[in-house]
């Protein structure tokens, strides 16, 4: 794990002449005095603006990525900046946190090096989320919320941080999943706008689910149907979950690559084989940095153990509920 470095190359002010290579004797046509920023000298409120709190490497070390999503090498490392007013505000906006752009728009920010966030690894994403949150608030945060599950004492704990990101795990630069001897499957962790595509068609389902509650004078074959209609879009978010975590697929006949091809294999496989797929999808997709903590009961004494959650809802306030 590459730890935070505390100096940084001081930035060379932009110092170029506007007027270099123009003669002496060159007459210049009149115009307007310019503003000091529009003539190409430096702000000299510009030592007074966000630095770098960090440099870290991240989960995937670029292996996924092109220069034009990430501007890095293989294993380099990323400056990360603390947020700013406007990224606070955009992560407590709810339309923005549920179409993804706050996440997006929050990594742009305080990581310049990352030109298309909505392409990155969904694991590089919640890893980026910690290191902008600890450069942010400070490399402590405050949990509360606990509740003790045996005497139900409210709790709190405070995670550090830098710790969490220390026990970074990397993802491989190649995984692969061997369904028989005929058919290998490339996999990767999802991309974030694959992410946030499924958490939608879920939040949908729960609204649905929330109308049918709130419905009760409906027919039975009303309700029969709108049940159907859950259950057939739960079934698609899990395939396309499944689906979004392979790259191709290998068989004597050729590399397939094709999304609605996998998607539909996928959905038309063998519960054997969606059940090696979800496990393994379920692996990649999981988190690559140990979340998790055991909490003692002041009250009682009891001990359990919580986990960190990477919802952006709650985890960019100065205090945070598991």
């Amino acid at each position: 794990m590459n730890t935070p470095i505390d100096d940084f190359e001081e930035e060379v002010p932009f110092q170029n002449n506007p007027f270099a290579g123009i003669p002496n004797n060159m007459t210049m046509p009149d115009s307007p005095p310019q503003p000091m920023a529009a003539m190409g000298s430096a702000n000299p409120l510009s030592s007074y603006f966000r630095v770098p709190g960090a440099s870290i490497g991240i989960p995937s070390q670029g292996h996924y990525y092109t220069r034009d999503v990430v501007d890095m090498e293989i294993g380099g490392l990323l400056e990360i900046y603390p947020m700013g007013a406007a990224d606070e505000v955009l992560l407590k906006a709810p339309d923005a946190l549920m179409t993804g752009i706050a996440v997006e728009r929050a990594i742009a920010s305080c990581v310049p090096q990352i030109r298309k966030p909505d392409m990155l690894l969904a694991p590089d994403v919640d890893f980026l989320l910690l290191a902008i949150r600890s450069v942010t608030y400070g490399k402590e945060m405050p949990m509360r919320d606990l509740f003790c599950p045996n005497c139900n004492h409210n709790e709190s704990y405070m995670v550090d941080l830098k710790h969490v990101l220390s026990t970074m795990k990397t993802i491989p630069a190649e995984i692969t999943l061997r369904i028989n001897k005929d058919m290998v499957l490339t996999m990767a962790p999802q991309r974030t706008r694959q992410q946030t595509a499924i958490s939608n068609m879920i939040f949908e389902i729960y609204r649905e689910g929330q109308a049918l509650d709130m419905t009760p004078d409906a027919s039975e074959e009303d309700k029969n149907a709108l049940e159907m209609s859950m259950y057939n879009k739960l079934r698609d978010s899990q395939y396309r979950s499944m689906a979004n975590t392979i790259v191709s697929v290998s068989t004597p006949m050729g590399t397939i690559t094709n999304y609605d091809h996998i998607l539909e294999f996928v959905s038309k496989a063998h519960l054997d084989v969606q059940k090696m797929i979800e496990t393994k999808a379920t692996e990649l997709n999981d988190s690559y940095v140990d979340n998790k903590f055991t909490t003692e009961c002041e009250k009682c004494k009891h001990q359990w153990d919580n986990k960190i959650s990477f919802d952006p809802s709650s985890f960019f306030g100065t205090s945070y509920s598991a």
